[in-house]
């Protein structure tokens, strides 16, 4: 998924059933609950949605760009 710096892009799936975790060496950042994600400045990450066991249900690669 290609998000642009500054503007927020949601991981999907979503609900409160679902936790939400990213990975990334650049100032790009999640909401572990919401699963908002947020990018600061160019780079990339990889998002991982989990449900409520800890199984992972999707994976996102993401880049942003501005």
């Amino acid at each position: 998924m290609h998000i642009k710096v500054g503007k927020p892009w949601s991981m999907t799936p979503s609900g409160n059933q679902y936790k939400y975790v990213l990975f990334s060496k650049n100032k790009i950042y999640v909401n572990p609950k919401t699963g908002v994600v947020t990018a600061y400045e160019e780079g990339a990450a990889e998002g991982r949605v989990l449900d409520k066991n800890g199984n992972v249900i999707a994976i996102w690669y993401i880049t942003a760009f501005k």
